[in-house]
């Protein structure tokens, strides 16, 4: 498969007039194509042996064991990217920004065939449709202090990927595929990939109780596209100080992630099956809330799942952590060693969401999309690590 990559330093050239400032400043650009090959028989048609009924006994036959297909193609993805890099101020400032676009074509895939076919296999391996990936990656470090004493950075990495099902492909016969509906999720062409769709609906507490029955929801009459269904943008912070002649260094790591929505599945099986969630059984939960669960009991024609598909959004504190470089002296005098490092951390200590469920990182088992059904949060815990050298 072909590639092709071209870089221009611009700090090189003699007509450059920032060189006591930027130490580089790099433009590249690249373009390129992989591939995956189908399996050596995956187009090939090959039978099996069977025995059905003829006659009232036993006859030999041959049954299709994989139906193949002569025109299965290599899946094939194409990616052009562009970005640069700038190093400021002798190095205490690195910038990378990345700008990406990368395109799938003939995805191989086991498609399920009707059973009316009447072979043995369920699935045919065969190429579908094309996805489109772009969006942005940067990376930014910055040394904020540098002393021999003492000294503080941070790194701050941030990436946005858009996501786009450009067409699933055509059948046998030529035609287009029509979109894959699932109950919360669907494969739209013009939509990304798994992205959430369910029915919209106002509610209005018509006789002023304080409690939303489902006769006091307006659905849509259309089910609409809601999100994407896994983070579009997400940005890391790492903050580290050291102190004490560089001996002790505190480390800090900070986790965001925004723009996508999450199946809140333990809540909405608490309200429709075992009928103890807050809003079903308390009247003084918020409106909204009650909203949410009434819209699970309107008629099937227009019930909707919306009130459970909630933003994602969260900020963790990911991790803290504190290590001592022990002074080779007592490293030697204590272990016999060459050097000695304690550290100290934990990770998961805290979050910030306006997700309800237990915890926006966890994943169930029930769809192909994160969900929150039943299932326990990332756990938080604290570690104590010695390393010795000799």
């Amino acid at each position: 498969y072909p590639s092709v990559g071209a870089t221009w330093s611009l700090q090189e050239e003699k007509w450059f007039p920032w060189r006591d400032q930027i130490n580089q400043f790099r433009v590249r650009t690249t373009y390129g194509q992989a591939g995956l090959r189908p399996g050596t028989t995956a187009a090939l048609p090959f039978f099996a042996s069977n025995v059905f009924r003829a006659n009232a006994a036993d006859a030999p036959g041959l049954i299709f064991q994989q139906l193949g297909d002569r025109d299965l193609r290599p899946e094939t993805v194409s990616e052009w990217e562009a970005g640069l890099d700038l190093n400021l101020f002798n190095d205490r400032v690195t910038l990378v920004v990345n700008r990406y676009d990368k395109r799938s074509r003939d995805a191989i895939i086991n498609r399920v065939v009707a059973p009316s076919f009447g072979t043995g296999t369920t699935t045919q391996a065969t190429n579908l449709g094309s996805v489109r990936n772009w969006g942005w990656e940067a990376n930014l470090f910055t040394r904020l202090l540098d002393r021999k004493a003492f000294g503080a950075d941070i790194t701050f990495n941030f990436s946005q990927n858009n996501n786009e099902l450009v067409t699933l492909g055509t059948d046998a016969a030529g035609n287009p595929i029509p979109p894959v509906i699932g109950q919360l999720t669907r494969q739209t062409p013009g939509f990304p990939l798994n992205g959430f769709w369910q029915r919209r609906y106002s509610f209005a507490d018509a006789n002023a109780d304080g409690i939303i029955v489902p006769g006091e929801l307006s659905p849509d009459t259309a089910i609409t596209f809601l999100g994407y269904s896994v983070p579009r943008n997400e940005l890391s912070t790492i903050a580290g100080v050291d102190l004490f002649d560089r001996a002790v260094r505190v480390q800090a790591l900070f986790d965001y992630r925004a723009d996508y929505f999450i199946d809140n599945g333990t809540e909405r099986f608490r309200c429709d099956t075992r009928n103890n969630a807050r809003e079903r059984v308390d009247p003084t939960a918020p409106l909204d809330r009650q909203a949410r669960c009434a819209a699970l009991f309107l008629p099937a024609a227009t019930r909707t799942q919306i009130g459970y598909l909630e933003p994602g959004d969260f900020l963790r504190f990911r991790e803290l952590a504190v290590t001592w470089r022990v002074p080779a002296a007592w490293a030697q005098r204590v272990a016999r060693s060459r050097s000695l490092t304690v550290t100290a951390s934990g990770r998961n200590l805290a979050t910030w969401t306006r997700f309800t469920g237990v915890d926006p990182e966890t994943v169930g088992p029930i769809t192909n999309v994160q969900d929150g059904f039943q299932v326990a949060p990332p756990l938080s815990f604290f570690t104590l690590r010695v390393n010795v050298g000799y």
